[in-house]
């Protein structure tokens, strides 16, 4: 078997894009860069004239992530599980 590199020219049933179409795309791409610039802007802004809080205002109070668990005692004997509650088959 024998093969060779062919050039091939684009195919005729492919049409370039229509100019509306391209002239489309740059509008929502320059919109979605307008979009993105104004949101840095105002975050820029917000950060700048926000107060920043204190430090009491970022610690957390102290007994917040406590967990309270029974004073229960254990069993004596194993517990039972039977083999159905499993997913074997009996």
């Amino acid at each position: 078997m024998v093969s060779c590199a062919v050039e091939t020219a684009a195919p005729a049933e492919v049409e370039p894009w229509p100019v509306f179409a391209r002239a489309f795309v740059a509008a929502l791409r320059t919109a979605l860069l307008l979009a993105v610039a104004a949101a840095a802007v105002v975050l820029v802004v917000m950060l700048a004239v926000a107060p920043m809080p204190d430090d009491a205002a970022l610690t957390v109070p102290t007994g917040a992530f406590e967990v309270d668990v029974p004073g229960g005692v254990p069993p004596e004997v194993d517990t039972y599980t039977s083999r159905s509650e499993l997913g074997y088959c009996v």
